[in-house]
């Protein structure tokens, strides 16, 4: 988003162009891992969709969910918000 106005991108191996997407890093085990915060969201409304619609056994699904923690989830979305309000008021300035 810093780079809307620059000659040049200097990008690092990870990096990549494309949305605007806040990106997740976390150390486990002494291992650095990376995570599109736009990937978790979409990942826990698809699962929370399909646990909706289940009609018979929803103990998978919940099983699943437990994994996911409602206010990250919800830090999440305002990240992905925060991101899109900065992108549309540079690209599209009043």
């Amino acid at each position: 988003m810093i780079c809307f106005g620059a000659s040049k991108i200097i990008m690092g191996a990870t990096s990549e162009l494309g949305p605007i997407d806040p990106q997740l890093t976390t150390v486990e085990e002494g291992r650095v891992k990376r995570f599109s915060v736009y990937n978790i969201v979409k990942s826990y409304d698809d699962l929370f969709s399909r646990a909706v619609k289940e009609q018979g056994n929803l103990q998978p699904y919940l099983q699943q969910l437990a994994n996911y923690d409602e206010r990250e989830i919800k830090e999440f979305r305002a990240a992905l918000s925060l991101s899109e309000d900065i992108a549309f008021g540079h690209l599209h300035p009043e």
